[in-house]
Parts: C-alpha cells; sequence; structure tokens
C-alpha cells in the first residue's frame, strides 16, 4: 500500500492550504441530486496530476469494456503499485478516500438522504483501507457492518477510452450510494465525437449534457432514478484520460436492507423547501484540495 506516513507528513510540514473554489461549484437537485465543478482543482496541482497520469503500458489492452474502455481500478494490486510510484496521485487518493471528504459531498444533501434512504447523514461510517484489504484477501469485516448500510467504501478507478466507448442509459449498481467523474482530458483535444455525459429525467427525457472538459468534476447521488448515459465515442485522435469514484455499501446490506426506500420514483423530497437555489455548501468544503502554491518541496512526493 502506498505510504500513508510519506503523505500524512507531507501534509502537516507544509502547512498546505486547501482550495475548492465555491465559486466553481454548483449543486442541484434535479434531475436528481448531483454536483458540478468547474476547475477543480488549483491549475499547478491539475497539471501535475494530468502529466502523472497512468500510461498506456499501465492497462491491460486485453480486458477493453463498455465498446472502449480500459481502466486500472482500486480492486487491482497495479493501481497501489501506481500509487506508491505516483506520490501526487497518492496525495490525490488519500483526499478523496476519507469520512471528511464524503460527508462535506453528501451535507447539501442530508435531509434528503435522511427522508428517503436507509442511510443516515449522522451515522454514515467509512472503511478508508477497505480496498486494499480487498485487494490483498486481507481484513475480513464483521456482520455488523457488513449488514449496515451506513457502512461505505470507494470504488475508484482511472480509465482512458477511445472508439467505440459507450454507455447505455442506466444508473449504477444497487449498492452504489455517490458517484463522480473527473475529467483530464478536453473533448476538443481528444477529437472525433461523443463522449458527452448525458443526465435524464425519470421519465427518460434528455436533462442535460455535459462535454468532458479539463479539470471538470461531476458528483451526484446514486439513486434508482440517477438516470445517465454516455454518446458512443468515434473518429477519436487521442484518449479520454478520466477517472470513475463510487462510494458504496456492500452487497450484503444492500440485499439485507436496501440503500432507498422507494425503487421506483423519487417521492416528494423535491418540494418547495428544496430547490435548487436553496443549496447551501459548508465552509469546510473550501478544505479539500492540496494548493500546490504551498508546497516547498515538490521532491518530497515526486512532483
Amino acid at each position: 500500500m502506498y505510504n500513508n506516513n510519506l503523505i500524512d507528513n507531507f501534509i502537516k510540514t507544509n502547512n498546505i492550504e486547501r482550495v475548492f473554489s465555491k465559486q466553481n461549484i454548483k449543486g442541484y437537485f434535479t434531475p436528481f441530486p448531483h454536483i458540478v465543478v468547474d476547475n477543480i482543482f488549483d491549475e499547478k496541482y491539475y497539471n501535475i496530476l494530468k502529466n502523472n497520469f497512468p500510461k498506456e503500458e499501465l492497462f491491460d489492452m486485453d480486458s477493453k469494456c463498455m465498446g472502449g474502455r480500459y481502466r486500472i481500478g482500486n480492486e487491482h494490486k497495479t493501481f497501489w503499485n501506481f500509487l506508491d510510484k505516483t506520490p501526487s496521485w497518492a496525495l490525490f487518493y488519500k483526499s478523496l478516500n476519507n469520512i471528511n471528504f464524503l460527508k462535506l459531498l453528501l451535507d447539501p444533501y442530508k435531509e434528503f438522504i435522511n427522508t428517503n434512504s436507509f442511510l443516515n447523514y449522522d451515522k454514515i461510517k467509512y472503511n478508508e483501507e477497505q480496498a486494499w484489504n480487498n485487494c490483498n484477501s486481507k481484513g475480513k469485516l464483521s456482520d455488523e457492518i457488513l449488514n449496515n448500510p451506513n457502512n461505505l467504501e470507494l470504488s475508484f478507478d482511472v480509465s482512458i477510452a477511445g472508439d467505440g466507448y459507450k454507455r447505455e442509459i442506466h444508473h449504477d449498481m444497487p449498492q452504489r450510494f455517490f458517484n463522480f467523474l473527473i475529467y483530464f482530458q478536453d473533448a476538443d483535444d481528444v477529437g472525433g465525437e461523443g463522449g458527452e455525459l448525458c443526465l435524464y429525467n425519470n421519465d427518460l427525457s434528455l436533462y442535460n449534457t455535459f462535454k468532458p472538459k479539463d479539470n471538470k468534476a461531476i458528483f451526484f447521488l446514486s439513486t434508482p432514478q440517477s438516470w445517465h448515459s454516455v454518446n458512443e465515442m468515434s473518429n477519436t485522435k487521442k484518449w479520454r484520460k478520466f477517472m470513475y469514484g463510487g462510494y458504496s455499501c456492500s452487497w450484503q446490506s444492500y440485499k439485507k436492507v436496501g440503500i432507498w426506500k422507494d425503487q421506483n420514483a423519487i417521492p416528494p423530497q423535491l418540494s418547495k423547501e428544496m430547490k435548487d437555489s436553496n443549496i447551501q455548501f459548508p465552509p469546510g468544503f473550501t478544505n479539500q484540495w492540496p494548493n500546490v502554491k504551498e508546497i516547498n518541496d515538490y521532491y518530497s512526493l515526486g512532483l
């Protein structure tokens, strides 16, 4: 596993300022709860992550999925070896892989969550080491954890995609609770057509389309009505680079308890009291991402 002490010590000794500018964040309840962030990272830190994105040779080109996507997920040892050798990404992963970040994202939607799901915002727990343990067949979880939907873990992958990649209209696997995408390549730079993320109303009419853009992130609650798709990519000249993450409960807890109380339709939580314009992000939302202008010793992280 990547060196936690190195990352923790780096954050402590360099007194890193944090950036997650509220001006770049837009939160919505319709057609399902989602957050859109342009320029999510400080530009210099983003360029470091982009320049250290996994090289093509790290991807298993015999394991194509979804028509034209290749991925390195945190269920594979290749992923952990990559973090070991790429501290800039280890720092990024650690920023995502914790309860504080998750609850900051969920905070504007806690009433929605408490009303419409079997999870309780104040009781959500998180196992930072579970993905690594799963990868290495370690750390068997107790039935108490496995049967409790409030216990979440992170599924995470870095991906490249080219011609043929597409996703039909779908919602993600039922044990998923909260998902996100971060793009590391402009659609115009990739060339060709397709690759847009499409969000749909519950009647499957198109609600909005997002074109892949450098340093853009989209987060959303994974409800039974979180319908989305990706338009098929064609005539591309470069790989589209992106990462996907999803916070999930165990399959066992989903089968035993479930996540959402109403599996067929969003109940009337989209009331006059819950409008897009009312979304308020907590002050801590500015306290997540490393601002590399404050980093004095780039070499300590291989940056």
